[in-house]
C-alpha cells in the first residue's frame, strides 16, 4: 500500500505539472504509467550511466573532473529545483541516488542532470488545476516515517527529522549537503560538525552555511539565486579578490597617514613647549569649572537612581501611597524595570547602571531572557569606550553569551562570545580562559564534546599555578563533556576537584558549590554510581534549600537527580513524582520550550509509561514535541536527548512507526555527536531490536540485539540500559527465537 501511494504520487505530481503546462528539461519525464491494475508501475528513460553516485565512482569525478565543473553540475540541479519550487511542488527527496546524468557535450561541464522520483514530493495545486485531472489527497503531506523512509537521513533538514512538514526549504538544506559533498568530490561523505575544514573556498562555504542552516528561517536563498550564485562563482572570486585588494590598499593609506600624523606631531613639539605656560594658567582654571559640573552631575545622577528606588520600586510595596498590599519585591521589580528608560533616559550612563543591576537580579532569580534582555539594554545605552570595546567590554560579551545560553538561544549567544574572543585578542593579544570557557559550554550544549576534550586540558595547563577564577568553570566543562562521552572515571575525576576548589573558594554553603555538586552527581548517575549519587544530591539539596530557597531554577536539578536515580535503579512511580516536580517548577519558572522544562516532561512521561500509566505518559509527551521544535532545531546533543527518550517512550506505547521515525533521528542528531561505541547508540540498537521483533522480522532483530549486546558489554550490571537489552531479549523470545 506505502509503495502504492507512492506511485500515486508520482503520476499525479507529474500530471499537475502538465496541467500547469509545466515543461522541465532538468527533470526526468514519466513516459507512460498503470496503475488500475497489477503491475503497476511508472515508466521512465533508462540512463546508462546510472544515478550520481554511481557515475561519481565508475568516472572518478571527484579527482578527474574540475571543481568548477562539479559546481555547474549542483546548479543544474538547482535550475531544475527552481522550477518546481515555481509551480509549488516540494521534492522532498533530493539526494544522489534520485540524480542521473547522460553526456552533453554541449554544456562546458560534458554532463546534463536529471532529477527524478517524485513520490516521495508533495504539492499545494490550485483547486481549478486538481479538479478533473487527479485526486487531491494523492499531493497530501506523508506520516512522518513515510517522510523518513523517503528521504535518506543526512539529506533531511531538522525540522523533517523532527517531524515537521517538509517545505520549499527543508528541499534548500538537501541541496546544500548535495553541493558540500560535490565541493569535496564524494557523495558519500557526512554532513558534519567541522565540515567547513574540508572546504577552501570562502564563497562555497558561505553558500553552503545558508543552504543547510539549522534553522529554516536563516535559509533565505532561493533555488534560482543558488544557480546564479553558483554560475557566477569565478566573477564572485574576482569581486572578492579586489575588494581584498582594496581593502589592504585603503589600510596601507591609512598607515601612511597615521605615519605622517607622527611627524608632524614632531613638528609640532617645539611650538607646544611655547605655549605651556598660556595652557597651564587655562587649563588650571577650566579643571574648577568642570569639577564643579562633576558634582552637580554626580548629585543629579544620584537623585534620579533615588527617585527610580523609590517612586517605581519601593513605592508599589506601599498601600498608604498607593502601592499594593503584600507585592512580591519581583513583581515591583517585573513592573518597575519596564519604566527604567522612561524615568532615567536622559541620563544614559545611570540608566545602564540601573539595567546592569536589575539584570544580575533577573540572573540571581534565574529569569536569564529578563536578564539578558536588560544586559542588552544597558550595552546599548553605553557610549562607545565606556565598556563597549574594552576589556570591560569583553566581560560583558561573555555574560550575555552565558545567559543567552542558558535562555537556550545559542545563536545568539555565539555571537556574543565570538565578539568577547575578538575584543580579548584586541586587547591582550590572545583569547582569555574565560572566553575559552563560554565557547566550550556552547560547545557542550550543541554535542561538540570531542573539541572540549581536545582543548581544554591545554587551557587548564597554561593557568595552572594561577588563581583565575575561569579555572573552575574550566573544569566544569571538561567534566561534563568526557562524562557525555561516556569517559565515566575522568569525569568525575575532574568535578571532584571543581567540587574542592569551589568549597576552598566559597565555602561549602555556596550556590556555586551547590552547582559543582549538581554536576557531579550528573556525571555519578550517567557512570550507574546511584549510591555515591544520592549522597552527593543530598549535599546539593541542602545547599541549594539553604542559599536560594526552593523556587529557583537551580533548586529543581534536585527533583530531577532524584528522578534520575530512581529511574536508573527501576523505582518508576518514585522517577515519576520526582520528574513531576522538577517538570512543573520549571515550566513556571522556565517556560514550557525551555531545555530543562522539555527534558524533565520528556523524562516524566517515560517514567510514567514504564509505571503502565499510559494514558498520563500520552498526553505529556505529545506536549514536549509540540513544544519542542526550537530546541530541536539547535540540532545535535540537545536534539539527540530527546530522540532517545521519545523512541522508547512511543515503542512503549505501542506506536512503532513514530518509534522507529524517533531512532532514525537519533542517529541523524548523534552523527558527529555521540561516539560509535557510546553504551547510548547501544540502547537505541535494543529499542531497534524490540520494534522488527514487534514487526515479525526476526533476523533484523536478532541483528540488533547482537549489537546492543556487544555496545553494553562493558557497562555496569546496574547501568538502566540493561532493561532495554532484557526487554529486546524477551521481545525476541517471544517470536520463537
Amino acid at each position: 500500500e506505502e509503495g502504492l501511494r507512492h506511485v500515486r504520487r508520482e503520476v499525479a505530481l507529474h500530471r499537475y505539472l502538465t496541467a500547469l503546462d509545466r515543461s522541465i528539461p532538468g527533470l526526468t519525464p514519466a513516459l507512460g504509467w498503470q496503475l488500475d491494475e497489477p503491475p503497476v508501475f511508472v515508466e521512465y528513460p533508462y540512463f546508462e550511466d546510472g544515478d550520481l553516485a554511481r557515475w561519481m565512482a565508475a568516472h572518478n569525478a571527484g579527482a578527474g573532473l574540475s571543481l568548477d565543473h562539479r559546481v555547474a553540475l549542483v546548479a543544474q540541479i538547482a535550475d531544475t529545483l527552481a522550477e518546481l519550487h515555481t509551480a509549488g511542488v516540494v521534492h522532498q527527496d533530493l539526494k544522489p541516488g534520485n540524480i542521473f546524468l547522460r553526456a552533453d557535450p554541449s554544456r562546458p561541464e560534458g554532463w546534463c542532470t536529471a532529477l527524478a522520483d517524485l513520490g516521495g514530493g508533495h504539492a499545494s495545486p490550485l483547486p481549478q488545476m486538481a479538479a478533473g485531472f487527479f485526486d487531491e489527497s494523492a499531493l497530501g503531506a506523508e506520516s512522518p516515517s513515510d517522510r523518513l523512509r523517503a528521504g535518506t537521513a543526512i539529506y533531511c533538514a531538522p525540522e523533517v527529522l523532527a517531524g515537521g512538514l517538509p517545505t520549499q526549504r527543508s528541499d534548500l538544506f538537501s541541496l546544500g549537503v548535495l553541493l558540500f559533498q560535490m565541493v569535496v568530490g564524494d557523495v558519500r561523505r557526512p554532513f558534519a560538525p567541522g565540515w567547513e575544514s574540508d572546504v577552501s573556498d570562502p564563497l562555497l562555504q558561505q553558500d553552503i552555511r545558508e543552504l543547510a542552516a539549522l534553522r529554516p528561517e536563516r535559509r533565505s536563498l532561493s533555488a534560482a539565486q543558488v544557480a546564479d550564485r553558483l554560475r557566477t562563482l569565478p566573477a564572485r572570486r574576482t569581486a572578492a579578490r579586489e575588494a581584498d585588494d582594496s581593502a589592504a590598499r585603503a589600510q596601507d593609506v591609512t598607515k601612511q597617514l597615521q605615519r605622517q600624523k607622527r611627524r608632524l606631531r614632531l613638528l609640532g613639539v617645539a611650538s607646544a613647549a611655547l605655549m605651556l605656560g598660556l595652557a597651564v594658567a587655562t587649563w588650571t582654571g577650566w579643571l574648577a569649572i568642570e569639577a564643579r559640573k562633576d558634582e552637580q552631575k554626580r548629585r543629579e545622577d544620584a537623585q534620579a537612581v533615588l527617585g527610580f528606588l523609590t517612586s517605581d520600586l519601593l513605592t508599589r510595596a506601599d498601600p498608604y501611597r498607593g502601592g499594593v498590599r503584600d507585592i512580591s519585591l519581583r513583581t515591583a521589580l517585573d513592573e518597575a524595570a519596564e519604566r527604567i528608560d522612561d524615568r532615567l533616559g536622559a541620563s544614559p550612563e545611570v540608566a545602564a547602571t540601573v539595567h546592569d543591576a536589575v539584570s544580575g537580579a533577573y540572573e540571581s532569580w534565574g529569569d536569564y531572557p529578563q536578564a539578558a534582555f536588560h544586559l542588552r539594554r544597558s550595552m546599548a545605552l553605553l557610549l562607545p569606550g565606556e565598556g563597549a570595546d574594552s576589556t570591560e567590554g569583553a566581560a560583558r560579551q561573555r555574560t550575555l553569551c552565558s545567559l543567552e545560553r542558558q535562555a537556550g538561544k545559542l545563536d545568539d549567544a555565539q555571537a556574543a562570545c565570538d565578539v568577547a574572543a575578538l575584543l580579548d585578542a584586541e586587547h591582550v593579544g590572545e583569547v582569555s580562559l574565560a572566553s575559552h570557557v563560554e565557547i566550550a559550554r556552547l560547545d557542550f550544549e550543541r554535542g561538540h564534546c570531542d573539541r572540549v576534550v581536545a582543548s581544554m586540558p591545554s587551557q587548564l595547563d597554561r593557568a595552572a599555578g594561577s588563581d583565575n577564577p575561569s579555572i573552575a568553570d574550566a573544569l566544569s566543562v571538561l567534566g561534563r563533556c568526557r562524562s557525555r562521552l561516556a569517559e565515566d572515571g575522568a569525569a568525575i575525576d575532574a568535578l571532584r576537584r571543581l567540587v574542592a576548589l569551589q568549597v576552598e573558594r566559597f565555602g561549602p554553603d555556596h550556590p556555586n558549590t551547590g552547582r559543582a555538586l549538581a554536576e557531579l552527581s550528573d556525571a555519578l548517575v550517567r557512570a550507574s554510581r546511584y549510591s555515591e549519587a544520592e549522597a552527593t544530591v543530598d549535599r546539593m539539596a541542602a545547599v541549594f534549600a539553604s542559599a536560594l530557597g526552593p523556587e529557583h531554577p537551580d533548586s529543581f536539578k534536585v527533583a530531577f537527580r532524584r528522578g534520575q536515580i530512581a529511574a536508573g535503579l527501576g523505582r518508576d512511580a518514585d522517577a515519576a513524582l520526582a520528574f513531576a516536580d522538577a517538570y512543573r517548577g520549571w515550566d513556571g519558572l522556565l517556560g514550557a520550550r525551555h531545555v530543562s522544562t522539555l527534558l524533565a516532561g520528556s523524562e516524566y512521561a517515560l517514567s510514567l509509561v514504564r509505571a503502565g500509566e499510559r494514558a498520563s505518559a500520552e498526553v505529556i509527551v505529545a506536549r514536549q514535541q509540540m513544544e519542542s521544535a526550537a530546541a530541536l532545531a539547535q540540532g545535535g546533543a540537545r536534539a539527540a536527548d530527546f530522540h532517545e527518550i521519545w523512541a522508547e517512550t512511543l515503542l512503549r506505547l505501542g506506536r512503532l512507526d513514530e518509534a522507529e521515525f524517533e531512532l532514525a533521528a537519533f542517529d541523524a542528531s548523534a552523527e558527529g555527536v555521540v561516539p560509535p561505541f557510546h553504551p547510548r547508540r547501544a540502547g537505541m540498537r535494543c529499542l531497534a531490536s524490540r520494534v522488527a521483533s514487534l514487526r515479525g522480522d526476526v533476523e533484523s532483530a536478532g541483528e540488533a540485539l547482537a549489537a546492543c549486546r556487544l555496545g553494553l558489554a562493558r557497562v555496569p550490571l546496574q547501568d538502566a540500559r540493561r532493561r532495554l537489552l532484557a526487554d529486546a531479549e524477551a521481545a525476541l523470545g517471544s517470536s520463537g527465537v
